[in-house]
This record gives C-alpha cells, structure tokens and sequence, in this order.
C-alpha cells in the first residue's frame, strides 16, 4: 500500500487507486503520513486539520476520520492509538514522499551519472501535479507543500544538470532555455546553455548567450558573470577541445547550504513559553516573510534561547541557515549591513569579486540569492531597524530571528515582526539552572540559600550563570557565605574574574552607554526611588523636567530593557539594574544632585497625598492644611491613585530620605488606611514617621505618628498598644499647644476605654473632648466625638441618649459635607434604631450609610453596615439575605485585616446557617479572632455565638458554660445590651434544661 501527497491526495492499495473524500479527511491522512512512525499529538491533529476553525466537537470528529480510514485503508491497524494520539504504522505501507526523498539522496551519493539519471527521473517522475494539491488553505500541510515543492525543483536542476553532462546537450535545449526564461540569474544552467551550444558546433550563439546574460547581470545586479563562466567563455574562444568531452562523473552542483548557527549553551533551562510563542513564527500564513524579534534586557538570555529554538527547528529548512552578530551595543562600532550581507552573500556562493560594496546592490543580490530558498537567518544583537531591513529576504519561505535590547518597533509596525519580549527567569526555572551548574546535591543541601541566591541574581540567566560559575570552581565555599558577599556588592560579585567583560556591570554598560545624555541622567536617579516602581509624572518629579519630556525618556529607557512596564502607566526595574544605576549615580551626580531630586520626588509625592486626602477625608485633622493642587479629577481617581501608589507610598516613608516629607505624608495617608485598613502597612508609616519625627524633635509630627500607630493597633483589636500610643499623644499635644490634636486624642482614649469595656472613664474622656471641641469651634471633631459617646450610650443601653447625639453628630457632618461622618452617624443611628425596634428606619439608614460608604471606599463601614443588614434580615427570618450580607462583610473585613469585623461578620454567619455543625465552626472561629483582640465586646458577642451554636446541637451544658462567662464579663464591663442578651440565651438554656426557676431567676 502507497499513500501518495505529491499531487492530490490518495491511496494506492493492490494497483487501485483510492479516493480520499472530504478535505479534513486528507489533511488528516497527510499529516500522519508526513509523519509516519511517529506518535502526533491530538491536539496537533486537530491544529493542523482545522487550523483555527476547530469546532467544539474536533476531538471527536477526529475519531471518526480515523475510524473511516482505517476502513479505507483496509487494515485496522495501520492507524494505532498511542497516548496521547495517533501513529501510522510503518509496516505494510509507505509514501511517494518518503520514496521521492530516498531516490533523490541515493542520486546525490552515487557517482554514475547514469544511475543518477536514473533516480533523478524517478524522483521527478512520482509528481503527478503540485504536492497536497487538495488541502490548500491550512497552513502546516502548504509549509510541508512547499517543502516538497523545492525537493522538486531541486531534483529537476540536478537532473538537467546530469543529462547535459551526460552529452544529452541538443535535448535538452528547449528544457534549458525554458529554464531560464523562469530563472534568469541561474548562471549554472546559463553555462550549461553556453556549453551546449558550443558542443553543437554554434559557438557564435554561445557567446550571445554569454553576452546577453552580462548585459542582465549588469543591468539587474551591478555584478559581473562568475569565474566559472568567464573561464568557460575563454575556453570557447581557445577552442579548448576539453570542452568537448562529456565529464565521466559529476557531483552535483545546486546552491551551497550554510550552517552557520553558533553552539547552543550547555545549560540551557526552561522557557517553554517563550518556546512556544517562537513554535508561532512556524505557522506564519503563506506569501509573508517570518520574522521574529526577542527583546530583553541585557543577560537575559536572548542569544541562548534564539539559538536553541533555532537548533530544535534547524530541519525544517532545508537550504541551511545564516547567522550574524550586529554586535548593536558592543563598545566598538557595530556591523554594517553591507559587511552582514558580504558574509552571507558568500555562504551563498558568490565569489568575493562578484560581491557589490554598495549596501542597496548587495542587498538586491541577497535578495535574488535567497530566492526560492527555505532559509533560517539569525540575526543577533541588533541595535536599530535600519541595521536588519537590508538583511531580510524579499520572498516568504524564510525565517528570520532578531534578538535585541531594544524593542525594534518599527520592524513590528512595518515589516509585520512579531514581538517576543523575554523576562527573567521563573523561580522553578533559576532553581534548575543552578541546579544544572552546581548539582543537586549542593543544592538541595542548601536549599534555602540556593532561592535567595536566585532572587540576588534577579533570575538573570547571565547572573546565575556567573554566580554559579564562580562557585562550581569553590565546590568547598558555601552559598550562604558567597550571598554575604553578594549582598555587599553585587556587580563586582557577579563577574567572572578572567573574562570581566562577560559581567553583568560590563553587560549593563553597552546599554547605558547607548542612552542620550539626558536619559542616562534619568536612569541613574531612578536609583534614588524608594518604591518598587514610578509614574511619568513621578520620573518628571524626580529629574526636574516636564512630564512630556519625562515620557520621551522614559519611553526610550523601556524601549531599551531598562525599565520593565509591569502596568499600564507604571515602570520597574529588578535589583540589579538599580544597584548598577546607584554605581553609576555615585560615579556621576553630586551628592547635592541625588539631594535635590530626592526633595523633588517627595514634594511631589506630598502634593498628590495631600490633594487626594483633601478630596477623600477633608474634615480629618492634619498635620499640613495648606492648599494642595488639583491633581485628581475626583474622589474616585483620587482613591484609585492611593490603592495604586501604595506599596512606593510606605516605601517612602519607610526610607525617610526626606523626613519633614516623610512625616507629612504618614499623617495625609492616616485617613487612608482607616478606610483601606491595609493594617500592616498602617503600622510600618506610622512607626517610621515616629521615628523621623523624634530625629527632627518636631513635637507636632510625633503627636501626629502617636495618634496614627494607636489607630492602626485599635483597628486591630490591640487594646493595650493603642492606650499607650493615645496615652503619650495625648501628653505630647498638649506640650506642643495643639488642642485640636489634644481633642481627638481625648477622643481616642475614649475609643479604647469603650473596647475594653471600661464604659465610665469612656464617656468621661469623650465629655472632656466634646467640651474642648465646643470651646474651640472645630466642628469635624466635635462630631466625631459625639458618634463615639453615643456609641458608648448604646452599649450602656441608653438609646435615647445614644439616638440624640447621632442626630447632633449627623447634623454637624451634614453641614459640613463630610461624608465619612455622615456614614459613621448613620450607621450608629441604624444600630440604634434596631435596638429600639424600629427595624424600618433602622433599613433605611443602614442603606443611606451604605451608599456613602461605597462612595468614598470605606471597606470597613461597608463591612459594618452589610453585618447590620445581615442582623435584621435574620431577625425578619430571611437566612439567605443574612448569610449574603455575612459573606460580603467577611470578604471586606479579611481584605482589610480587621479581626473585630471578621469575627462579627462569623457570628451572624453561624446565627444564618442551618447547619449547626456548620455554625459552630463559624463561632468557634469568631471566638478565636475575638480572644486575640483583647476587646471585651468581641469576645463576649463571640461567647454568645458559641453558646446558641452549642445549644443547637444539644450540648447544653457547654452551651450554659458559655453563656455564664458572656453574662458575667459584661454585666462587669456594663455592656448592658448585651447583658441581656446573655441572660436570655441562659434563659432558653434553663428551659431547655427543664429549669424554668433559674430561667426566670
């Protein structure tokens, strides 16, 4: 049986010749058959029949193919499922191609021309009409097309080329004359034809043809005839009567295939992905050129992963590959394209004479030289566009692979490119490259270190190479130890000590070196930020020049891989590449230039804080009030801008390079993180503002950190840490005279007595601040403190009391436009109202609270809020409601870190479900929260949870135990509200229990 593609597509089997029906029938047959012996993926199977058409039902209807031409092909077995697809058996069949290939190697290696005749002719012979003529249109089976197409046309030179030498000349006239009526600038056949017919006794027609082709080389190309020919043309007009006798041999002549590719590197790791992104330059549609750009900073693999790629796919062209280093960011000048094209003009076989030193006639050359021909050209190190455009073939049928540091946007734009931008190493794929150098013994060994030598080395291939080079000749040294070094200095650690210029300083350097002046400047002071990342505008702060200007530069340093642009709007560098800009700075700038924009980033940092704060919290007290820019649009970009900014936002107060800024900032970010409740970074501005502030002595900006880190700590439940805070704030405002501080530290202090269920010295400390803040006329405070009184009046179950001051508190906020109060006011007088019974208002200003909430983002209030609804809900009996409302507050409240919130929004979960098993998982949770916060009130509503969770299940002593320590701890704290409702559930509890006294007791 003989499956034959070299014409349309069909089966040879007992002399009959079998139809394929059906186009996906044939692309299958086709792409087991060019792959015979071999085990195709499915997934490839259904790529390559459907190409991007495939419908839902493609593995399917793959089966079914299958099965029919296995029926058709008479042998169920021919077609073998093999995980995980498809192989066609070897035995018993075989393919025209597979014929056509052999023939045409045997012909190659035999030395008999007539032999060679012979299997030439049977090669050419087997096509029947353009090979996989009947399953055009998908385009791996037209890239195997044209394949068999250049096997053709190659076996069609040679087998000219053998029957001339074999004196077949008068023949093969018409033949040869056609042949170059197709391909004019084929000097091999010209000379064939010259030779011929001089053979022919027509020596005056062989030197026209002679001179008719210099005329078109001339014309065309600006190159003269070859050597060969000219030697030819002497011979004639000698009458070289060698000429007359026919060669006994003849090795076959056709274009030289180059193999210039480099070495691939030995320890090549990973990057599948980036492989099978370039796997798409393969499938490049029919009628363009394939080109590829790899883009990345210097080190990181570029060259290694172009090459490799380059060695996996090397068989797929035929005609060889070409290779060039542009040298683009080498120290010394880089490679013209007219030195490029010299080179690969003579791996194509011109002779150095013919070779034209102009760049636009050695490139038309290359162009027809290349012509026909499949070709892999790898083109390394390029710097601009303008370096590859000569270098490109005119016709499709090639590949070319760029590598750059540079994006080459142009070759995208207009040569249609397609970009491949290359990372660092993954963590998994640094591991094993280390692992690869050093051993796994060595590694595993050192575990620990061998990961944070990776992440020192950035996941820089070029890094970890020299890292681990350096210690495979130490087998001895450990790692840890080479990391203290590293640590100190990494560039000159990260050198090879006798080939410097292999380091990743030297590497770092041929880019900065490329820079305009202005933008090297920029790169060095990019050193100087303290976060993980910077805006334009940021980079314009930081180098004192207009944000369009800023664009440009940094534009152009991303462009060059040295800026990575994680984000839209936002760029980063790794590690390495800010400690080589830091080396530079130092080498570079003054010490009065690195000061200088370090004050202008801050400044610049302080104007946008203060500007968002003024838009998101204007009533909260400051320590800067001066007017602050327009910078946002409104609260919501204001918001958006601070949840954006804020990992560079800690790390620059963190960093304090400017401290007065430094202070300022933490204190503009305060009512930010109330909203945010980002907990850990609260604690990390507001003790590193203290700490700049006492190095300042500026007592104002310590009361200000006191008052944010006792907030953090109270917002986390940690009683005791946000007394003392309060507690030293509140000495350190009245020293320095401030009495609006003093107030809201007053206030504070009130806040925390409330926690701790100490109720009395609560409301003492909030009636000292409400009268202070009444005697000053400062109305934000006031009303604050009158919402946190009245809180405390709920707590003591004075309603009354509790509802009048939320409604002075809601009035005051309503006049003086603060939203956040509003929120605050309404969501207490919700509480009230709920209390009291009245559930309708109580609805109406839980929603009103909501809407204000979601307005200026208060995750926390939000929280509150859908745990107040979600009470209600349950007391109307509607579980699902409540349990939706539980839900969202436990998200809001776990993305804000707030233990206090969290365990609420557990209790009304466990209250909603009805699985009881399920509600005390939920409780017993709570409860856990609540013992780390040391907040009475947690844990008596958690106790209280515990107890009913207990009590559902039948554990009624336990259920009792529970509800005793809820009664006790807050009939001592004088939480009255829930007093009583511990005493109730210790009521059901008797009942339960069959003691209706101690029920009524």
């Amino acid at each position: 049986m003989r499956i034959r593609l070299l014409g349309n597509i069909d089966v040879v089997l007992d002399g009959a010749v079998l139809p394929v029906p059906g186009l996906r029938r044939r692309a299958l047959l086709a792409a087991l058959a060019l792959q015979r012996g071999a085990v195709v993926d499915k997934d490839l199977l259904v790529g390559i029949v459907w190409n991007k058409d495939a419908p839902s039902t493609a593995l399917n209807t793959l089966q079914s193919h299958v099965s029919y031409l296995r029926d058709l092909l008479g042998d169920r077995g021919v077609i073998q499922y093999r995980r995980p697809g498809y192989i066609l058996d070897v035995e018993g069949t075989d393919t025209d191609v597979e014929l056509a290939e052999n023939l045409f190697d045997q012909a190659v290696r035999t030395t008999q021309l007539t032999d060679r005749a012979r299997d030439l002719r049977a090669v050419v012979d087997l096509w029947r009409g353009p090979a996989l003529a009947d399953v055009a249109g998908l385009p791996w089976l037209e890239e195997q097309a044209d394949r068999l197409e250049h096997l053709h046309g190659r076996a069609g030179h040679a087998l000219l080329e053998t029957r001339f030498a074999l004196g077949e000349h008068a023949q093969l006239m018409p033949e040869l004359e056609q042949h170059l009526r197709d391909n004019p600038f084929d000097e091999q056949m010209h000379g064939n034809l010259i030779l011929g017919l001089y053979r022919a006794g027509r020596q005056a027609d062989a030197l026209t043809a002679y001179q008719r082709l210099r005329t078109t080389l001339a014309e065309e190309l600006g190159i003269e005839p070859s050597p060969d020919l000219r030697e030819l043309v002497t011979a004639i007009l000698r009458q070289d009567p060698a000429l007359l006798r026919p060669p006994e041999s003849l090795e076959l002549s056709g274009p030289p295939i180059p193999a210039q590719l480099p070495a691939p590197g030995a320890t090549f790791t990973g990057r599948q992905v980036d492989l099978d992104r370039l796997d798409t330059l393969l499938a490049t549609e029919r009628g363009s050129l394939a080109i590829g750009t790899i883009a990345g900073t210097a080190g990181v693999g570029k060259t290694t992963l172009a090459l490799q790629w380059a060695y996996r796919v090397r068989d797929q062209f035929p005609d060889g590959q070409l290779f060039a280093d542009l040298r683009g960011y080498d120290a010394g000048p880089a490679v013209r394209p007219v030195d490029a094209l010299t080179g690969f003009l003579a791996a194509l076989g011109v002779a150095g004479d013919q070779i034209p030193v102009d760049v636009d006639q050695a490139a038309a050359l290359y162009r027809t030289m290349m012509a026909g021909r499949r070709m892999l050209i790898l083109l390394d190190n390029a710097r601009t566009a303008d370096q590859i455009r000569p270098l490109l073939p005119g016709e499709p049928g090639s590949l070319v692979l760029i590598t750059s540091r540079d994006r080459l946007s142009g070759l995208v734009a207009c040569e249609g490119a397609l970009p491949l931008p290359l990372n660092a190493l993954t963590e998994a794929e640094a591991h094993q490259l280390l692992t690869n150098v050093l051993g796994e013994a060595r590694v595993i060994t050192e575990s620990d270190a061998t990961a944070e030598l990776a992440r020192a080395c950035a996941f820089l291939p070029l890094a970890l190479r020299i890292a681990a080079a350096n210690l495979a000749w130490q087998p001895h040294r450990r790692i840890d130890d080479y990391l203290a070094e590293l640590r100190i200095d990494r560039l000159r650690m990260l050198t090879i000590d006798d080939d410097p210029e292999q380091g990743v300083a030297a590497a770092f350097d041929a880019s900065y070196q490329a820079l305009t002046v202005p933008a090297r400047r920029l790169f060095r002071l990019l050193s100087l930020v303290p976060g993980l990342d910077l805006t334009i505008p940021a980079a314009a702060a930081l180098s004192g020049i207009e944000v369009a200007d800023a664009q440009v530069l940094v534009g152009r340093l991303a462009s060059a891989h040295l800026l990575d642009q994680p984000a839209s709007g936002h760029y980063a560098w790794h590690d390495l590449l800010r400690a080589y800009a830091a080396d530079r700075s130092d080498a570079e700038d003054s010490e009065a230039d690195r000061v200088a924009a370090s004050r202008r980033l801050y400044d610049w940092y302080v104007e946008a804080v203060v500007g968002a704060a003024d838009l998101l919290y204007p009533h909260m007290l400051r320590l800067s009030r001066t007017a602050s820019a327009h910078i946002f649009a409104d609260r919501a970009a204001a918001l958006d801008w601070l949840d954006t900014e804020r990992a560079n936002l800690v790390a620059a107060v963190r960093q304090a390079t400017v401290p007065e800024a430094a202070c300022v900032l933490a204190d503009a970010l305060r009512g930010y993180f109330h909203l945010r409740r980002r907990s850990t970074d609260w604690l990390v501005v507001g003790e590193s503002a203290l700490n700049a502030a006492t190095a300042l002595d500026d007592v104002r900006a310590q009361a200000a950190a006191r008052h944010s880190v006792g907030t953090a700590y109270r917002c986390l439940g940690d009683s005791p840490s946000a007394l003392q805070h309060y507690d030293e704030g509140l000495r350190l405002t009245r020293l320095s005279g401030w009495q609006e501080a003093e107030a809201t530290a007053l206030g504070n202090l009130g806040i925390v007595y409330q926690a701790q269920g100490r109720l009395k010295a609560a409301v003492g400390r909030l009636t000292l601040a409400i009268a202070l803040d009444r005697r000053i006329g400062r109305t934000a405070g006031l009303a604050n403190n009158l919402g946190n009184l009245a809180a405390v009046y709920l707590d003591q179950g004075s309603l009354e009391a509790a509802v009048d001051c939320f409604d002075e508190a809601l009035e005051l906020n309503r006049r003086s436009g603060s939203r956040h109060g509003q929120a605050l006011a309404l969501t207490g007088l919700a509480q009230a109202y709920r209390e009291a019974g009245r559930v309708d208002d109580a609805i109406d200003r839980f929603t009103e609270a909501m809407q204000y909430c979601v307005e200026i983002g208060d995750r926390d209030g939000q929280a509150i809020v859908h745990i107040g609804l979600g009470e209600v809900a349950r007391d109307q009996g509607r579980t699902a409601d409540a349990r939706e409302h539980a839900h969202a507050a436990l998200t809001l409240a776990r993305d804000g870190g707030d233990p206090r919130t969290e365990a609420l929004a557990l209790n009304l979960l466990a209250s909603a479900v009805s699985d009881p098993h399920e509600a005390l998982r939920h409780n017993t949770r709570a409860h856990e929260l609540a013992e780390r916060t040391t907040v009475p009130r947690s844990q008596i509503q958690a106790m209280l949870g515990l107890a009913t969770a207990t009590l559902r299940l039948g554990d009624l002593a336990q259920a009792g135990a529970h509800a005793e320590r809820a009664t006790t701890l807050a009939t001592h704290c004088g939480y009255r509200l829930l007093e009583a409702e511990a005493r109730a559930t210790s009521a059901r509890i008797h009942l339960r229990l069959g003691e209706p006294q101690q029920a009524t007791g």
